[in-house]
């Protein structure tokens, strides 16, 4: 499934082609989106859980840049969203029935509510320590741990090699590439991104790796703030769970 939406260098973007699959199955058009308020509202009630999540990552972006810390992605990040999705799915059906029977209704159709109502069922009945390893690889195949973040310099290495090999290429060749195209906006794992690196501007390529090699030297205090952050946000987690006291659901419906 291609992402709803996604978070990058202060945008929160959602997926456009996904939202116009919506409206076309309510048998409208993008157009109606602004003329019909009850369209919109759906539309709303179906993403508002990702758009929390998305807007957690900024949130970490912005903490990061806060302790002046390079940004790191992957399991820490993810595993944080997902806690913090899966709390306010709770806690606005706790506090707004008429969530509860949206998403109840829609989740034949709706993988989004599907993912809603498995990942909130889950932390409910297995707390957070439930956004761990397995649950990480299924959802974020390729994911850094946040060792592999912060010692791997997994990204700086090939950027170094490719970077070292066209240094030794005959001018004209190195020429051509040095305007070439950046990066993409997104990937979906570390692989695609080491086979997109020969296809990026050598200008590009110079500008990543002076960051990267940069973060790498700030290792030691990265892993100590991104291992406290985390295991601070998933004891918060299981507190706000057990002042919402909410009675036990036994189905987990399957996100898939």
């Amino acid at each position: 499934m291609a992402a709803a939406a996604w978070y990058q260098d202060g945008v929160l973007s959602f997926n456009e082609k996904l939202i116009e699959q919506y409206v076309k199955s309510q048998g409208r058009t993008l157009d109606d989106l602004g003329r019909d308020p009850k369209l919109l509202e759906s539309l709303i009630r179906e993403n508002v859980h990702v758009f929390v999540h998305e807007a957690t990552h900024h949130r970490q972006d912005v903490w990061g840049k806060s302790q002046g810390l390079p940004h790191y992605g992957g399991e820490a990040a993810e595993k944080e969203a997902m806690m913090v999705e899966a709390l306010f799915v709770l806690q606005k059906e706790h506090q707004d029935p008429s969530y509860a029977r949206f998403l109840d209704d829609a989740q034949d159709r709706s993988i989004l509510a599907r993912m809603a109502l498995g990942q909130s069922r889950r932390l409910q009945k297995d707390r957070a320590d439930w956004f761990g390893e397995s649950e990480m690889a299924r959802c974020f195949p390729g994911g850094l741990s946040i060792s592999g973040q912060v010692w791997s310099n997994g990204f700086a290495a090939p950027i170094q090699r490719e970077l070292t090999r066209r240094a030794r290429l005959p001018e004209a060749e190195r020429r051509a590439l040095e305007d070439a195209r950046r990066f993409q906006e997104s990937y979906a794992s570390m692989d695609d991104v080491r086979k997109d690196i020969p296809l990026v501007g050598t200008k590009h390529l110079e500008k990543e790796f002076a960051k990267h090699k940069e973060a790498f030297e700030k290792s030691p205090d990265a892993y100590a703030a991104y291992m406290k952050r985390l295991r601070d946000v998933t004891e918060l987690t299981d507190r706000r769970l057990d002042e919402l006291d909410l009675p036990m659901q036994d189905a987990v419906p399957s996100p898939i």
